[in-house]
């Protein structure tokens, strides 16, 4: 008689909207893959230009900005910066395959910061989203202003 194994178990869906910024056109596909297969809602945008028109424009609410930190307009952390002037609860994870000194100068390297360190895993990635997800809003949000 065969042995039955149990069905593997389906992935709870995770839930928020994630607004990710992303220049490199291959990066920003698989990232959006992977949260949408995890089921966050994923709102995309391939500059920090179309972030801010994507955030002024959407009445959604907007948990995680996913950014990278080095893009050709403005920096990640400049661009947190704005968006948190008119959405200030939302959470910050900044990606980034730069690290030490540059990190520091441009503001990342701070306690309280969330960095994602390319590359990385899907797992890396969705741990990271729950981290944020569950941090404390207002802590989150004064030290990414500071």
């Amino acid at each position: 008689m065969p042995i039955l194994k149990p069905a593997p178990v389906a992935r709870a869906a995770r839930s928020g909207t994630i607004l990710l910024v992303e220049d490199e056109e291959a990066v920003r596909g698989l990232v959006e893959a992977i949260l949408d297969a995890r089921g966050y809602q994923v709102l995309v945008a391939d500059s920090p230009a179309h972030a801010i028109t994507l955030c002024r424009s959407s009445n959604q609410h907007i948990d995680v900005l996913l950014t990278d930190v080095v893009m050709p307009e403005t920096s990640g952390p400049e661009l947190a910066k704005q968006l948190l002037a008119f959405r200030p609860t939302l959470r910050i994870v900044y990606m980034s395959g730069y690290a030490g000194e540059y990190l520091a100068q441009e503001g990342v390297n701070s306690e309280g910061l969330t960095l994602l360190q390319k590359p990385f895993s899907a797992t890396a990635l969705e741990e990271k989203i729950r981290l944020v997800l569950t941090q404390n809003v207002a802590a989150q949000a004064q030290t990414s202003s500071n």
